[in-house]
């Protein structure tokens, strides 16, 4: 059997984190997940923001090619709230995907982050009206 090496390693893997608005986060994810602990790296990329509490975001996860294991996301809740508390309450949090899987995993997001208000959209277009308020 043979089998390649991966084309790209981790640390040519990046994510994406744009502070958009006093207001507004944009994530977008890397297209692949080849060792790379996608909220690891969010965390840390929170971490450097003042007041992460008073943005809503937008997790862009349409180029995304990969598996976030829940062990990965539970941690990044446990970090999220003892940075924030429950200051985020009613903040918007817009993921747009087009994978299926990430629809049947989004009502675990609501669970995990409960102060927060989560849709998923199939757009980014529409992912920013509602976040305007525009829908």
């Amino acid at each position: 059997m043979y089998r390649s090496e991966p084309i790209v390693a981790p640390e040519d893997v990046c994510l994406d984190f744009i502070i958009e608005s006093p207001c507004l986060i944009r994530i977008n994810y890397p297209a692949i997940n080849i060792g790379f602990r996608l909220f690891e790296h969010v965390r840390w990329e929170f971490e450097k923001v003042d007041q992460p509490w008073k943005y809503d975001c937008m997790f862009n996860m349409l180029p995304f090619q990969g598996h976030i294991l829940f062990d990965e996301l539970d941690a990044f809740r446990e970090s999220w709230y003892r940075m924030v508390g429950d200051r985020d309450i009613g903040r918007k949090v817009a993921s747009v995907s087009l994978d299926p899987l990430t629809a049947e995993r989004f009502e675990t997001y609501k669970v995990l982050f409960p102060t927060r208000v989560f849709r998923l959209f199939h757009t980014v277009t529409d992912a920013y009206a509602w976040l305007n308020g525009d829908m």
